[in-house]
């Protein structure tokens, strides 16, 4: 064989043994984020997931939210919260190898606070059902944050990780006990809507945090509330059987004030808590009739 064939064989040879070069993990996150579908992210992990980080993996369960939270929007649904439709069994077996590769990042340390928090949000969002895939690496999500992670989360990212846990139906006792004293120790940083999601989380999973209620009460202001917030907030002391009488209170004097504001669902559900919890609030129910009585006739005029 001539001289040049032999050195043109031996590149062959060698270009077919090196590794694919690695992706800029720039590049590699902008592909994440822009993929249009599960099939184009999971291709993109099959090919680069070796080369996942924090980073990584945290765009890719939000991307993951994004594509599968297919969902009637809330002001559509008549009982005025979004509805969301079932996953695929397709997309299921799509996103266990990403699950797989999550649990093992996690656990060896990989994740950070922000990043372990979007990727606990991103699985709760995407609806995935309840499996034993799931439910590994929600467990090894929560012992993560539970040991280690919970106090570089600022308090969005502790309010969406206990949104996440409840919403998923996944109760993990040792997680919710540290979120409780992390949350309670920052609890002047947290929004109302964060406030909302996180008594809502708490009462949703039965989770006994008497000191962290005591304190979302202290910390509430209904005048900033929105009428989902002051329901769901109603609605998880009522569950908890937690008492709160100034913020009651406060917050049927706000809605009382705001009753225009505030959904059939809305309303329905805060009767339900202060008959719960037996507080009076007759300035309240007397509103809530009155904007009962107009609900027929707003309904004829948005029909036509």
């Amino acid at each position: 064989m001539p001289t040049v064939f032999r050195i043109l064989a031996h590149m062959v040879t060698a270009l077919a043994m090196t590794p694919p070069a690695t992706v800029d993990p720039r590049i590699l996150t902008q592909w994440i984020k822009k993929a249009s579908s599960i099939d184009e992210l999971m291709s993109v992990h099959q090919e680069h997931g070796r080369h996942f980080n924090h980073i990584h993996l945290s765009a890719a369960w939000m991307a993951v939210s994004r594509l599968t939270s297919s969902r009637v929007s809330a002001s559509a649904s008549r009982s005025g919260y979004t509805r969301y439709r079932s996953m695929s069994p397709r997309v299921q077996e799509q996103l266990k190898p990403l699950m797989g590769r999550s649990a093992r990042l996690a656990l060896a340390g990989g994740l950070r606070g922000r990043e372990l928090a979007n990727v606990i949000y991103g699985v709760a969002r995407s609806r995935f059902p309840d499996s034993p895939t799931r439910s590994g690496l929600l467990e090894a999500l929560a012992a993560v944050a539970a040991s280690t992670r919970l106090a570089s989360m600022n308090s969005q990212e502790l309010s969406n990780t206990a949104w996440a846990f409840a919403t998923a139906g996944h109760r993990a006792p040792d997680l919710f006990d540290a979120l409780a004293e992390v949350a309670e120790a920052q609890i002047d940083a947290f929004n109302p809507q964060e406030l909302s999601n996180l008594c809502w989380a708490f009462a949703t999973v039965e989770h006994d945090a008497p000191a962290l209620y005591d304190a979302v009460a202290a910390a509430s202001d209904p005048l900033q509330m929105n009428a989902q917030n002051m329901a769901n907030t109603c609605w998880a002391f009522a569950t908890a059987k937690h008492p709160a009488p100034v913020l009651f209170d406060a917050l049927a004097e706000t809605a009382s004030a705001r009753v225009l504001e505030l959904a059939p669902q809305h309303l329905a559900n805060m009767a339900w808590a202060y008959t719960t919890s037996q507080h009076e609030a007759p300035r309240l129910y007397d509103s809530s009739a009155t904007r009962a009585a107009r609900w027929p006739l707003i309904a004829i005029a948005n029909d036509r």
